[in-house]
């Protein structure tokens, strides 16, 4: 009786350490992560002319980000109406609002022509060091090239036969 007492009570405070450990880092705020959201800028400006609010339409189900107002982030006003392609951080929600700060924003047609480019670049330093592993480092008889056949010893002849008697 007292041992299933024992065993109980060591079940539950191992019950209770597991769930005091799991919950640690629920209150914990995350860490900021870097971004790529494609959309247009929305500028929102005072009557004289100063920026109140700059957001990020994205095409992906309609997501806005609202922009820090920093240098970096009213550069994107500047931009025009054009499809964007912005890098940044995400700070995160505020209250129902998603928050980016810029890192770098460029027009998205000059963005795919950079990354088509760095791809090419990429499969052509690729090739070039396949090739350079290919190279013989000794020297070897080409594949076509079929070595020369061995002589091989004639075969005996066979033995006279025997007369008869």
């Amino acid at each position: 009786m007292m041992t299933g007492v024992r065993v109980s009570m060591c079940l539950v405070a191992a019950m209770v350490t597991v769930g005091l450990l799991s919950g640690c880092d629920k209150g914990a705020p995350k860490p900021p992560e870097e971004r790529l959201v494609y959309g247009k800028a929305v500028v929102e400006k005072a009557p004289d002319g100063t920026i109140k609010s700059i957001r990020l339409e994205t095409r992906k189900r309609g997501r806005v980000y609202h922009i820090t107002l920093d240098e970096k982030g009213k550069q994107l006003a500047e931009m025009g109406d054009k499809s964007l392609a912005v890098k940044g951080t995400y700070i995160g929600r505020k209250g129902e609002d998603r928050w980016l700060t810029v890192i770098e924003a460029v027009d998205e047609e000059t963005f795919r022509a950079n990354k088509k480019k760095a791809a090419e670049e990429r499969k052509a330093a690729e090739e070039k060091a396949a090739g350079e592993k290919k190279a013989p480092t000794d020297k070897k008889a080409p594949a076509d090239e079929k070595p020369a056949a061995k002589e091989q010893p004639a075969e005996p002849k066979e033995a006279p036969a025997p007369a008869p008697k």
